[in-house]
Parts: C-alpha cells; structure tokens; sequence
C-alpha cells in the first residue's frame, strides 16, 4: 500500500527511534517523468525537466502490538547568496548556514494518519508532488543572488498518544544554473 502525502522538500534520510516500535527504512529519492517513470535522484538541477519529485520510504511496525501512527511532514531551506556559495560548497552549506522555513512556500507542511499497522508489517510511504520550480521562482536573479540551496523533508511518526516513535529527514540539493 502507499500512502501520498503533498508536500515539498527531498535527497538524504536520517532515522532516529525514540523506542523500538517502528522503523523507517529503504528511503529512495525520484525523479519521475509521469508516474510510471522514475528515476533516484540526489541532485535537483535547474536544466532538467523532472516536473514531480518524491521521496519514498518503508515504515515498518517493529513492536509486539498492533498500532495507528500520526506521520506529520515539514519542509526547511537553506538559501544563502551564489556570490559567496557554488555548486562546490554543498558541505559547506549545511555546517554554515542555519535551516529555515522559506514564508512564500504554503505547502510546506502535511499530516497522514497510517492506519492498521500491524507486528512485522511495513508501508511504502511516498512524500509527492514537490515542484522546485515553483520554490525557485520565489527567488528571481535581481533578489541579491539569494538561492534555496538546500530542501530538507522532516517526518516525524507519533503514536496514539502522540509520544514521537521516530523522527527522519532527507535533504535534497538544488544547483542554480547560470542562466537564471
């Protein structure tokens, strides 16, 4: 089964359990063309024409009991100058520039509730329909040379009794190119 969740972001995923219930695991990132083709992708570059991206992971129920979880979805940036950054300094990026929520970006945040979930049984959860042209447009060449960089996708999953069960994200890097 895969559950949809509109939202925006993407590219490296961390999972770290605050008890041993569920897991998430097996994070892929795509690019997709339509919805049968799709692609893994690290890297978002301005002069390709991928119109959706996701992000898709299991979550598994590790734990002896059958349970519901809250997965709840935001989106951070990191967008800093091109004059003083370049497609070099991704690494750089991340340990200098603090991340932020970007105020024009309205999608930035989803919730699902995953139902059913039972001893030893694993979802495909899929975060869909991020559109970084859309995110690129709000900054325009005349707006001091300002670039969103980075997206990072936080999931975080909650139990019935909204204790966090697991937390993960995935950052997705964004190459500027030079005709922008």
């Amino acid at each position: 089964m895969i559950l949809k969740l509109l939202s925006t972001g993407l590219a490296i995923i961390l999972a770290q359990s605050t008890s041993g219930q569920i897991r998430v695991d097996d994070v892929r990132f795509k690019a997709c063309t339509d919805a049968q083709n799709c692609s893994d992708i690290t890297r978002w570059r301005t002069d390709r024409n991928h119109k959706t991206l996701r992000v898709v992971c299991n979550i598994k129920n590790v734990a002896a009991d059958y349970d519901e979880y809250f997965v709840l979805v935001s989106t951070e940036y990191i967008v800093a100058p091109t004059t003083v950054y370049s497609v070099k300094d991704f690494d750089r990026l991340r340990n200098e520039v603090s991340w932020a929520r970007v105020a024009t970006q309205d999608d930035d945040m989803n919730s699902v509730v995953v139902r059913a979930l039972r001893p030893g049984m694993s979802r495909e959860l899929a975060i869909e329909t991020f559109d970084p042209n859309s995110l690129i447009q709000k900054f325009p060449r005349d707006s001091d040379n300002l670039w969103p960089w980075l997206a990072r996708v936080n999931i975080f999953v909650m139990d019935q009794k909204g204790r966090l069960v697991v937390s993960a994200n995935a950052v997705l890097e964004i190459e500027p190119t030079s005709v922008r």
